[in-house]
């Protein structure tokens, strides 16, 4: 698994972004990938988190911005 991390602070607004990418799992179905969409959208509600979630071939790019 190769997972790359990005951290990445703007002064002018107090505002951090987290840039990761990471390689899905083997065994991810639809299902998978719905549910982690569902329960991120969740927490990232709860801790005003904006973000985006990306899945093509077989990795994950997800940004979130704090």
């Amino acid at each position: 698994m190769t997972d790359i991390a990005y951290f990445i602070k703007e002064d002018a607004m107090e505002l951090y972004r987290l840039i990761y990418v990471s390689d899905a799992a083997e065994y991810i179905d639809w299902v998978d990938l719905k549910e982690i969409l569902l329960k991120s959208q969740e927490n990232n509600e709860k801790l005003e988190v904006t973000g985006l979630l990306v899945m093509a071939s077989r990795k994950f790019l997800q940004v979130l911005r704090v």
